[in-house]
Formats: structure tokens, sequence, C-alpha cells
């Protein structure tokens, strides 16, 4: 991956280190993620704004070997779970009532009470840490729209064409006749409300490929769901487009690869990360990146809406369509900033959140996140399993026909394999070598070769995957 810094990305850098070093400076923070993996970098870029001494909370260990700043305070609370989702709401519980060592430790490190906490990117909202409150708090009518039953309406309202869609009960008697309806030959998709909370990374989705298995899905979602959103299945490349809003601009930048996997006997999918590799044609790049604009600035006006958002979708034969809202700081983002050494992104995105009277410069952001993410692509994804790795596995594969196979000591790797440990007992991170990679390669039937290759290896228990097919010409339209 090309790390080289553009004379824009230096500008941008500077700036804006400069713009957030009094909002920081002298300031004390809990710095809290779901594994300790995720608190190095802002954690590591506050302190270089001038923050001071951190409290690290984390849910459990990641998969990392990063060192964190030499006097931070760490505590990990080993919540665990089946999935991401599931991980995420018992870490989010737990953060509301902590263990009274861990709170005593907290108030040793700030007596005070005068420190604040901050995340860099999670599901739900909570109002206190130990009695602190949060710095870039999102409002209740912000984190609404992330309800994948409701969502349509705000397509509307946004202008932005959309997949015909029902919004169901479960136990509807008109549930089989809005999913006949629907399908337009492939099956259809249902979204879970939020019964349960806000849900993400595919949890809470399902794909009814034959009317026969109805009655056995709505069993299914009938665990976690009152109401579904049924739409058609649609056949296409899974993809996102990212932006923040500001006070009087919305920065967009490019189009991502949702590394979405279909199980080949199941209703589920598999999410595996984010890539910059793939490049859909211009006309649909100017094209999503319009419905992002438009969608930043229709949040501005409806709900008052600052910071961070992304809309995913699937690249379709006849374009982009969007399926649905995340009004937060999600995955891509890590995916385009990859290559942007020392960009203080979340540290802005918070003072954004809280209407800092800052001059934000958002097209300079703008223009220097895309071309870091245009020049240093990001040819990887990754995916948790309930497999349990208690230490890191490194190791490099080479293709081997359709498979991979461990490389022998004289053959140069073209994937880097690494296996370590997660909440929700393991993870696996994929990275494709720059000797195999360029621009428009799609990353998700690397992924499914390299998953194969860890059932085979560590019984990892993926079983058989599928993905996603190329619907769309990538040529200029």
């Amino acid at each position: 991956m090309n790390q080289v810094s553009t004379s824009k990305q230096i500008e941008a850098v500077a700036y804006f280190r400069s713009l957030l070093r009094p909002i920081y400076r002298k300031r004390r923070f809990i710095h809290v993620a779901e594994v300790d993996a995720g608190l190095f970098g802002t954690a590591s870029i506050l302190e270089e704004l001038g923050a001071l001494n951190p409290f690290l909370l984390a849910g459990n260990r990641g998969t990392t070997k990063s060192q964190f700043p030499g006097e931070a305070e760490i505590c990990t609370l080993n919540v665990q779970g089946a999935t991401i989702v599931e991980t995420a709401r018992r870490f989010e519980a737990m953060l509301s009532n902590l263990p009274p060592a861990i709170e005593d430790r907290i108030n040793r490190w700030d007596p005070d009470l005068s420190a604040q906490w901050v995340c860099a990117a999670m599901l739900s909202e909570i109002s206190l840490v130990s009695g602190r409150i949060k710095y870039g708090r999102r409002k209740p009518e912000w984190t609404a729209l992330e309800n994948k039953t409701t969502i349509d309406g705000f397509w509307d309202y946004a202008g932005i064409e959309h997949s015909q869609s029902r919004v169901v009960g479960l136990q509807d008697p008109n549930l089989n006749e809005a999913a006949m309806c629907l399908d337009s030959g492939l099956g259809t998709v249902w979204s879970a409300d939020n019964r349960d909370g806000v849900h993400g990374g595919a949890t809470g989705i399902r794909w009814l490929k034959r009317i026969r298995e109805i009655e056995t899905l709505v069993r299914e979602m009938g665990e976690f769901a009152n109401s579904v959103r049924i739409s058609p299945f649609l056949e296409g490349i899974p993809m996102s487009i990212h932006g923040i809003v500001f006070p009087k601009y919305v920065a967009v930048f490019r189009p991502v690869e949702l590394i979405t996997l279909r199980f080949k006997n199941q209703n589920q999918f598999l999410w595996a990360g984010c890539s910059t590799g793939y490049d859909p044609s211009d006309c649909d790049r100017f094209e999503m990146r319009r419905i992002a604009r438009n969608v930043g600035n229709c949040l501005r006006e409806s709900v008052n809406y600052r910071g961070p958002f992304s809309i995913d979708g699937i690249l379709t034969e006849s374009g982009f369509t969007p399926t649905e809202l995340n009004p937060r700081m999600s995955g891509g983002f890590g995916a385009l900033t990859r290559g942007f050494s020392g960009l203080p992104l979340a540290p802005l995105c918070w003072s954004v959140i809280e209407d800092e009277p800052l001059d934000f410069r958002p097209s300079l952001l703008e223009q220097a996140i895309l071309e870091a993410a245009d020049s240093s692509r990001v040819f990887g994804g990754h995916v948790v399993t309930l497999r349990r790795f208690d230490e890191v596995i490194e190791l490099g594969l080479v293709r081997d026909g359709e498979d991979y196979r461990e490389a022998l000591p004289n053959e140069v790797p073209v994937v880097q394999l690494t296996c370590g440990p997660s909440p929700v007992g393991g993870i696996v991170f994929v990275r494709l070598a720059e000797s195999v990679t360029n621009t428009g390669l799609l990353v998700a039937p690397e992924m499914v070769r390299a998953l194969r290759y860890c059932d085979e290896r560590f019984a990892t228990g993926f079983g058989e995957l599928e993905c996603a097919r190329e619907m769309r010409s990538t040529a200029t339209n």
C-alpha cells in the first residue's frame, strides 16, 4: 500500500492538528473501545494534541502489536458475545454499570470529575460512563435514522430513488403475500427492526431465497425483531459512500467495497470489512458522491445533523441503489484513511458533532482524503469467528489453482493472513500483497478463498461461501 503523502495531505494534517490543539489541550479523556486495538490510534493522537494522560477502557483483547501511551491507565472488561452486535450491546450495558473496582480506578485517576469520555465508533449512544459525559455524543433523533424499517421515508424526503419495500409484522397474515409480490426472481431481503437495539454488520439481515422457507425465517427473526422491511434481493456489488456534515458544507469521499459474503446453504450474510481497491465507473462514482452530498444536506436540514455518516447500497446493473443509512463513524472511514498518517479524523468529527466554532475548512479535508484514498488503496478485509484464538498467528499464502496454501520459504506470499483474539472468539485479517493488486480488484472473491483455507487449517467453521456478482461495467459511461 503506497503511503506517500501529497502536499494536500501534509497541509491537512498540519492545519487540523493546529485547529484542534486548543480544543483538546490539557483536557482529560476516558477512551472507550470494544477491543483494546481500537484505543491506540485516537489515544496517541489526542496525546499529540496536548490532552492529559488518558484512561483506556476496552471491552476485551484485540489483535494488535501496538504500544499504548506509556503512562496510560488500561482496564479490560472481558466482554464476550456470539456476534459483533451482541458483543457491542453487552459492552454498552457494562459501560453503564461498571464494576466497583474499575469505578474506583477511574475516580483515583480523575478525582475532580473533570474528564469526559470518547469513542471512535459505537452503534448506540449512552450518556454517561462513570458519571462522565461523552464528548461528541450523537442526538437521539440522529441515531433513530439507523432503523432499517423506517429509512425509506428519509430516502423519499431526500428525493433518493430506492427499491420497492414493505414493512410487515412477523405475525402479519399478509407476510407471505408481501414476500411473493416483492420477489423479482432472486428472492427477498428481510431487514429487522430495532426492537433490541441498533444492529449492523449484516447481523439483522436475512435472504429469503425460496418462499417455502418463510416459516423457518419467521421463527428465526422473531427472536430479535417484531417487524421487518422486505425488499427485492438485488444482485450486484455491495458498496458504501461516506461523508461528513459540517455547518455549511458536506464533504464526500470515494466509493468503498463492502465485503459482504453469502453463506451458500444459509439465509445469512457474512460481513468481512471494507476495501478501497474497486473502482466503479466515473459516472457511478459521480452519482454515488452526488447522493451522499444530497443526503448530508438533508440530514442537516431535517435533524440539524453534524458529523460522519455512510450510505450502504448495491451497485446493480442499473446503478447504485441505497439500502441503509449509518449516521455515525462506520468501518469504511478506516479504509478511506488507512494511508493517511497523522490525520486526527475522530477528534475532528467529535468537534464537528459538538458544533465547536472553528474554521473547519471541509473542502481541504475532502480533497486530502480523496487523494489519500485513491492513492493508498486497501486490499483486504477481516471477519470474526467463534473459533477461539488466544495468540496471534501470522502466515503468508500463495495461490494454488483456485485456492490458497501456505507459502514455502522460497516463495513470495501474495496474501498476509493474521489470526488472533476477539470478543467473539477470534478474528481473521486478510491483506493482499501489492504485487497482485490493481485498481479495479474486488476483494470479496479473495476473502472466500482465504476463509476456505482457514476452515481447512484452523477449523474456523465458515463453511461454503459465495460473493456477489459484478453486474455493471466499470468503464466510463
